[in-house]
Formats: structure tokens, sequence, C-alpha cells
């Protein structure tokens, strides 16, 4: 099952490549929100994509079909329980299993008071469920100002929603893939990503469906990602590590001004504009045997391919330098291990490895002035240093310490 703000459902290319992503990770429950479909077009747009299922809008409570709820008929049997120009509340039952759950499918209004009704309906239903209750969809705000990159929100928003959560013992599903679920496809300055898309479960959830995770696929040409829920068959390991969360601590101040610092000299080289020959350089110097990062492309594709996507390589470079807005994916970084022998036998026969993004391997070589603020203590990941060095020093430290001839 799954959800997706389509931003209208009109357009026949829409049509056809929602159809082949219903069809692909083989949906039987779907919400699609913000479709714009008038009554007189539903019946023919929705056979056009799910011929055969079962639907249900609220377009009775708004114009436009804000919301819409489709099933297949053979896998579930749905139970309405309300309708509300904000959402669609229905109680689920799964055919196959025999086991049931409540599932409300929300498309919020953008304005902030326009929202408080939700809050409070939903504030209200909760007091009466008390079996596995999923509420998922468009929420239109975010929890907190890291779920917004450029553009801005307010206190009150954010406040609202949390409440209503707290109120209701609702909690984020563990999920992967994109953390920003829209964007507003505009350029540099004025691009704006939020995390508006979510899925929202009870503890009766958790208890009784926690094998099960929320994956939020690329959008594409859309300006939302869809998300599909689905059920982690390896194991409920990988699910409690997706869902676990540490809190930071705060960064001691004293600590940080007894360490090095960027001179002015380092301030002027940071802010000098960075030029296309400089990111080719630091790309050509990424051996081209190297490990790829999690998008999959190793720097060898950049280079062959550099005549295609060299210039939007450096226009994504030059943005990250002007703005200091890096996307959460591009950041993303595979630790895995590499055995040291043939046929290790246990951990101490690996050694760990990081996979980066080249794009990130970029911008980290374009910032040259970290071998000179990291502290010569460091002997790993710095250009001229080796590690080794640190080591033979606490060997040599060792092998001297209790001889009389030799001084601290």
């Amino acid at each position: 099952m799954g959800f997706w703000n389509v931003r209208g459902l009109n357009n026949p290319a829409k049509q056809k490549h929602i159809k082949w992503f219903l069809h692909h990770h083989q949906v039987g429950l779907f919400g699609f929100l913000e479709t714009k479909v008038k009554p007189f077009s539903l019946n023919k747009i929705s056979s056009n994509i799910c011929n055969g299922w079962c639907l249900s809008t609220n377009s009775s409570y708004h114009k436009g079909g804000r919301v819409w709820l489709l099933w297949k008929p053979n896998l579930f049997d749905l139970q309405f329980i309300e309708y509300n120009a904000q959402f669609i509340h229905v109680l689920v039952h799964e055919l196959a299993t025999g086991s049931q759950f409540y599932l409300t499918m929300v498309y919020a209004f953008n304005g902030v008071y326009e929202r408080k009704a939700l809050w409070s309906r939903l504030q209200d239903m909760s007091g009466h469920i008390h079996s596995p209750w999923l509420i998922c969809g468009d929420f239109n705000t975010v929890l907190a100002p890291s779920e917004r990159l450029g553009g801005s929100t307010t206190e009150e928003e954010m406040e609202d929603f949390q409440n209503c959560l707290d109120i209701c013992h609702m909690v984020d599903m563990p999920a992967t893939g994109s953390l920003f679920t829209w964007n507003n496809k505009q350029e540099a300055a004025t691009r704006v990503f939020s995390r508006l898309d979510r899925a929202l479960v009870n503890h009766e959830w958790i208890d009784q469906k926690k094998e099960f995770y929320a994956h939020f696929h690329a959008e594409g040409c859309f300006d939302h990602t869809p998300c599909i829920i689905q059920r982690l068959l390896r194991g409920i390991g990988l699910l409690k590590l997706l869902g676990e969360t540490q809190p930071m601590k705060a960064v001691n101040a004293a600590i940080v001004k007894r360490g090095s610092v960027c001179s002015q000299e380092h301030w002027d080289w940071l802010n000098k504009p960075v030029i296309n020959g400089e990111i080719k350089e630091a790309l050509f110097q990424i051996p081209s045997h190297k490990a790829p990062g999690p998008d999959g492309y190793s720097s060898a594709f950049f280079k062959d391919a550099w005549s295609v996507v060299g210039e939007d390589l450096c226009e994504v470079v030059k943005d990250f330098s002007i703005h200091g807005r890096l996307l959460e994916q591009l950041n993303h970084t595979l630790v895995t291990l590499v055995p040291k022998v043939e046929l290790p036998k246990d951990v101490a026969q690996f050694r760990p490895i990081s996979c980066c993004n080249v794009v990130y391997n970029i911008i980290s070589k374009l910032t040259r002035v970290l071998p000179d603020i990291i502290s010569s203590t460091e002997g790993g990941f710095i250009k001229g240093r080796n590690i080794i060095e640190n080591i033979l020093v606490c060997q040599d430290v060792i092998r001297l310490y209790n001889r009389a001839t030799v001084s601290p």
C-alpha cells in the first residue's frame, strides 16, 4: 500500500507513469492526493490508471477530488467511517490474514489556521481507537526546522502538528529513501525542500505490525515523492536500526576555542568563487577504480560522461559553494567491511571503508583548508599523513618508557 501527492491526474502521460508504478510495486491499496479531477472525469481517469479497482473520494466535501482511496477488492475490504475535506478515515480488513487496522488518508490544507480543524478532529478520533492505526499523506507542514531546506516555517504550525501527534500517541513509521518528500523544482537560492509527506503509526501498530516500514521513492518529474509501505522480510533487526535516533549532545564551546580556527586567509579562500576547471581537476584526481557511493556511480562514470554531465555536476558543486546547502542524499556514506585475508573467520580480519558519493568527494577535495585546521595528531584521511605514524610513535614510547637514559 502507499500514497502519493500527484498534483493533478488529468495528464495522460502522468496516468501512464502512475499505472506502471502501481503495477511495478504490486500495490493493492493506495491513496492519491490533490488529483484535481472533476467529477465527470473521475470514472474515465480511474479506469485508465487502475481498471478493476474500487474507488472512493472526498469530492463531496471539497471540490477537485482532494483525496482518492483505491483498493483491490480481492485483497482488502474497506469500511468507511468518516469523510472530511482533509481526510478519508476507514477500517481496513486484510482478506489474506484476517487482520484489520484503521487508516486515515490525509491531505491537509495549506493554511495554518485551516489545518487546526484537522488536528482537532484527529485528536477526537484518537480517543476511540485502540487498534493499529496508520495516518499517512501530505500534512503540508513539518515537525522541525531541519525538515525544511530553504524557505521558512513558523513555530506555531510545528507546535500544532507536534501537539496533535503527542495527544494521539502517533510517531513516524521507520522510513527509508528520500528525507525531503517535496521540492519546488526551482533553481539556486529559490530552491526549497521539505518533508511534507509522512506515515504515522500508534503504539498498537508498533506492537502488532513492527515489520512494516515506509519507503519514499525519488520524485522524478513530480514535485512530491511517492511512498510505498511494505513489509521487511529480513527480520526486525534492521527495522529497529532504521527507527532509532540518538539525540545530539551540545557542542562545548570552550573545547572548540582550544583548537585551530580559520584564519582570514582561509575565509578568503573559502569565499572565493569555484570555477569549472577546479571542479573537473578535483574529479579527475579521484581514482577510477574507487568503489561507488550510495548512488551507485563511480568517478569513472563522471569522467567518461563529462561532456554530458559535466555542466550539471559543476552547477551542483558551485551551488553548494554559494548557498551552503546540500541534499542529505548526497551526504550519505556507505560503511562496509573489506576482508584483510582470503578467508576471514572473525571481525578482526576485516577493515572498514567509507564509500562516499562522487559529488561529496569533489566538495571535500575543494575544501583545502582542512589540513591546516585539523589537529596534527590526526593521522588518517589527510593528504600527506599516514595513520601508521601514530602507531609507530606509540610503539616507540612504550619501548623506551622504562629506559633511564631517555627523558619523557
